[in-house]
This record gives C-alpha cells, sequence and structure tokens, in this order.
C-alpha cells in the first residue's frame, strides 16, 4: 500500500493498465460502472487476546484501516465490506497494540491476495500483467 502502485480493479483493455477505479469514477460521477457496484471484500482477524465483545467490535473497526489502505473505493454503498474479530482469549494484551497489528496483517493480506489471484473472465490478474 505504501507505493500507492495499482495492481488490482478496473482494467482498460486499450492501454493495457488498471486505471483505478476511484478515478474512474471520479471523472464520470453520474454514471458508475456496474462492475464498480458488484465488489465485497469480507476477512477475520482471529487473535489469542482476551477480549470482550466490545473489544473485538473495536478491534474489528480498526482492521478495517487495513481496507482502506489498499482498496479505493472502499465502503461504498454497493458494498458489504465487513472484518470479524475472534479471539481464543488466553493471553492480555493491549488493545490498540492488537488493532495497530490487526489492520496492518489486513493490509498484507490485501495484497497477497491480490498478488496471487488469477485473471478471469478477460481481465487480468496481477500476475497476469506482471509475469513475462
Amino acid at each position: 500500500p505504501s507505493s500507492g502502485r495499482i495492481v488490482a480493479g478496473a482494467w482498460d483493455r486499450e492501454k493495457k493498465i488498471f486505471p483505478g477505479c476511484a478515478a474512474t469514477m471520479m471523472r464520470n460521477p453520474r454514471s458508475p460502472a456496474p462492475v464498480f457496484q458488484r465488489n465485497t471484500t469480507l476477512g477475520i482477524i482471529a487473535t489469542n487476546a482476551e477480549l470482550t465483545k466490545a473489544q473485538a467490535k473495536r478491534i474489528a473497526m480498526m482492521a478495517h484501516d487495513g481496507l482502506a489502505r489498499t482498496i479505493s473505493p472502499i465502503h461504498t454503498m454497493f458494498d458489504g465490506d465487513t472484518i470479524f474479530c475472534a479471539s481464543s482469549g488466553r493471553e492480555s494484551a493491549d488493545i490498540t497494540a492488537v488493532g495497530v497489528m490487526a489492520a496492518e496483517v489486513t493490509a498484507r493480506a490485501v495484497i497477497k491476495a491480490v498478488v496471487g489471484a488469477e485473471g478471469r473472465y478477460g481481465i487480468p490478474g496481477y500476475r497476469d500483467v506482471t509475469e513475462k
């Protein structure tokens, strides 16, 4: 996420690039393409930290930062983007630190998933455009 490089999303068949969904939508805000209306990202943070229900909810909320660092746009009117948190409750831990780690591992998981995904339906995956 720190490079800002677009590695997936809308595909420009003529230019053979990922122009970026958010940028594409901003160029034509009156008519977003239907493809932007069919994307949902789900995740789970599993930890051994001892958490109350409220703390687990907070960890899940903090993990959403990882989605925001890697997916644009995120949490649109059409998305069901959600992160869940589950805990075995075995270890005491600082809740803020767990939340920071949750955001980081969520961002890493998104990048790992995108880099490992295969192209479908004429839209290439990251590997298809980077591996020659």
